[in-house]
């Protein structure tokens, strides 16, 4: 079976949003690693592909929205005796306190309700490098709008200004010279 030209394109941006992500995650591990923290993998990506097969098919639909909105990480600092989830984002752009980032339908919401306390990693290829945000200190007049991306999914746009934190705020054994050294 060939693929034909839309399809291609669609499984193209997959892949290259897939490898984006994971740069990111690769760029917060380091960063909290050689800080101290162990960080370990935890997202739905990180499963086997039969389980992912299996989920998506018709089962329990609340197993299904905790599952497919797993944070990225579990990060645990063992001297404090202290856990978060994280779900990190990385974007190319510059970082502006004013920027809007998309999510898919009802994902912070999901975040919100199913991950309380998680925060946000977001990575950029720029200082401050990186931003958090508590998923606890969102609200819902944040949502600026629904819009349909180029590949005609619907999008959440969301806007996060005032509440976003250095990641030394939470994560505060990070040296500040490793940031810009861990790019």
């Amino acid at each position: 079976m060939t693929l034909e030209l839309p399809e291609l394109l669609k499984e193209k941006a997959w892949r290259e949003c897939k490898a984006k992500g994971r740069k990111g995650e690769v760029f917060v591990t380091n960063l909290l690693t050689t800080a101290g923290y162990e960080v370990i993998p935890f997202g739905i990506e990180t499963r086997s592909e039969e389980m992912k097969r299996m989920l998506k098919g018709n089962y329990a639909p609340t197993a299904n929205k905790r599952l497919f909105s797993m944070p990225d990480l579990v990060v645990i600092d063992r001297d404090r005796k202290q856990s978060w989830f994280v779900e990190v984002k990385y974007t190319r752009r510059k970082f502006s306190d004013e920027m809007n980032f998309y999510f898919k339908p009802r994902q912070i919401h999901e975040y919100r309700s199913l991950w309380q306390g998680m925060i946000l990693i977001f990575v950029f290829d720029s200082e401050p490098y990186y931003k958090c945000i508590n998923v606890d200190n969102i609200r819902d007049d944040f949502l600026v709008n629904l819009r349909k991306d180029i590949d005609g999914n619907m999008r959440e746009l969301w806007r996060f200004g005032g509440i976003y934190e250095d990641i030394f705020a939470i994560f505060f054994r990070i040296n500040k010279t490793d940031v810009s050294k861990g790019r």
